[in-house]
């Protein structure tokens, strides 16, 4: 008798001890938790518990601090880009609109014809580029939105790439850039949208036009299951960073005459339709690259 009774009295020990124990932990997670909501504080929730329960509760709630933490920087991050955009588009508004201004006090002062015709053609063309950029910040706006609706059907990105380099060949020798083509199966098809491929393609020859120096090399090559599309060309101006390249308004003295959303839609495009763009930049030489999976049906 008096041994279970004092059998009783330990184990009751013990269980006020583990009780006590437990609501000591709690208590320091509360504290813990109350802290880090009032001071946004970012260290991970710990305890000294030697209670397995408790500790897999302490672990979850930091894996979800950790998921928070990850959206709320995500947050910031497309805020400041908000903010960087919206400057950036003020920007490269205001100055063609600046320039426009000044072109129409000098044409309204001025009283000599040719000298009029002059100032009119340069205030076309700074409207004309100030209606190039509204309609691709518009275009690039609804294609991050998902507002673009892509139609997919059978395509050879051999003819499309074809016609597109035709289009450009008069402005490429008037450059005095050299073309080269190679084209790897000129039958492979691919499951795309062929006038969003072709702005892809008309977007990296407009980027070559204004900023390649001597040559432009285009290939086509085919894979087991996907096609690469390249355009490789060495560039005039400073020095560029491949992994900035496709980020909109990217400023280098090489990109300040473009918009700077060309290749950012390019890369948004060619994801659109289920592919990937990359840029590579080694001794001298830009490559973009797009990716598309291959079809398996070929023109007979």
């Amino acid at each position: 008798m008096v041994l279970m009774l004092a059998v009783s009295l330990l184990i009751n020990m013990v269980l006020i001890f583990l009780y006590t124990s437990l609501k000591r932990d709690l208590k320091a997670l509360r504290s813990q938790i109350q802290y880090a909501n009032e001071n946004n504080s970012r260290f991970p929730f710990f305890t000294g518990s030697v209670n397995h329960d408790l500790k897999k509760i302490i672990c979850l709630l930091n894996i979800k601090k950790e998921e928070s933490i990850k959206i709320m920087n995500q947050i910031c991050r497309m805020d400041q880009n908000l903010k960087d955009m919206i400057a950036d588009i003020a920007h490269d508004i205001r100055t063609p609109l600046t320039s426009v201004c000044g072109y129409v006090q000098l044409l309204e002062e001025c009283d000599d014809q040719a000298d009029k015709a002059r100032y009119f053609e340069i205030i076309k063309q700074r409207l004309a580029y100030l209606k190039t950029l509204l309609e691709e910040l518009f275009f690039y706006t609804k294609l991050v939105n998902g507002s673009i609706d892509f139609t997919l059907s059978k395509v050879c990105p051999a003819e499309v790439l074809r016609k597109t380099l035709m289009h450009f060949y008069n402005q490429f020798e008037a450059r005095q850039l050299a073309l080269t083509l190679d084209i790897e199966n000129e039958n492979c098809m691919i499951e795309s949208d062929e006038l969003y491929l072709q702005r892809i393609l008309d977007n990296l020859c407009g980027n070559v036009l204004m900023h390649g120096a001597h040559y432009l090399k285009v290939t086509q090559h085919v894979y087991d299951d996907f096609i690469c599309i390249q355009f490789k060309n060495d560039y005039a101006g400073d020095a560029l960073q491949a992994d900035q390249l496709f980020q909109r308004y990217y400023t280098s003295s090489v990109h300040q005459q473009g918009s700077g959303l060309g290749l950012a839609i390019v890369k948004e495009l060619a994801e659109g339709l289920a592919g990937s763009a990359d840029a590579q930049i080694e001794a001298g030489e830009l490559c973009i690259s797009l990716y598309f999976q291959k079809r398996l049906t070929q023109y007979e």
